[in-house]
């Protein structure tokens, strides 16, 4: 559900203010604050929209690569200096980049090198995506399948500066902190990273091994408010590498 734009803007700007002095020396780390284009209670033209994000203190955007047209975005962008720093595609949601079917598995590939084109398009920094479906007759081949998706994938960021966080979720989606270390080590590429959700019913007792992962590679932090428990200890761990994403939900 959406706040409407006075709560939006009030808890945004709390959230920020929360997150300003989390690390010694934060002036020197290239830390992020976006909100989702869709989130943003506005019924207004895109600039508009744009505005009232940077009012509310958010300095970038996450943007579906759908369904925009993408001139007129990359004008509100640049216009109000709120920065397109990741970009996602709703066909990953529907298709699987670990099918066992290799049509499917290809239409899957095929939709995220169209993100990466939207994001070079953006001058963006992240793609940010679903590993995909784990099969639960097949959970080794549901592996071996994201990890071939995920190498073809590697093939296309050679000549782009997009990197790939790949995003935890419950379920029948992967979200173990030892799944993402052990496929992000045989990838072997600066070029991935982590997107991590911390609504996904994300146990203490993971914490640690998150946060080594976040320190380690690329990293992204999604909140669904500035009242998350986990906020400080996992914002403290990011880098100069990370962002930090505050939705409006």
């Amino acid at each position: 559900m959406l706040l409407n734009r006075k709560v939006f803007i009030k808890t945004a700007s709390a959230a920020v203010a929360g997150l300003a002095g989390t690390a010694s020396g934060s002036e020197q780390l290239k830390r992020y604050r976006s909100v989702k284009f869709e989130m943003i209670p506005l019924k207004g033209s895109v600039f508009e929209k744009c505005h009232l994000a940077l009012k509310a203190g958010f300095n970038a955007l996450e943007v579906n690569s759908q369904g925009y047209n993408r001139k007129e975005m990359l004008l509100a962008s640049q216009t109000t200096g709120l920065k397109i720093v990741s970009v996602y595609n709703s066909h990953n949601w529907d298709r699987n980049l670990s099918a066992l079917d290799e049509g499917e598995r290809r239409e899957a590939v095929r939709a995220v090198e169209e993100s990466l084109t939207t994001a070079d398009f953006y001058d963006a920094e992240y793609v940010q995506l679903l590993p995909g479906v784990v099969s639960n007759e097949h959970p080794e081949e549901s592996k071996k399948s994201l990890l071939k998706s995920l190498q073809e994938i590697s093939a296309s960021l050679n000549h782009s500066k997009v990197k790939i966080l790949l995003q935890n979720f419950p379920s029948h989606f992967y979200n173990e902190a030892g799944f993402f270390k052990n496929l992000l080590s045989s990838l072997s590429s600066a070029k991935f990273g982590i997107c991590l959700n911390t609504e996904t019913g994300l146990a203490k007792r993971e914490l640690s091994d998150w946060i080594e992962l976040l320190q380690k590679y690329p990293s992204k932090i999604d909140f669904q408010s500035n009242s998350d428990p986990c906020m400080k200890l996992l914002t403290e761990s990011l880098d100069e590498t990370g962002c930090i994403s505050l939705s409006s939900t």
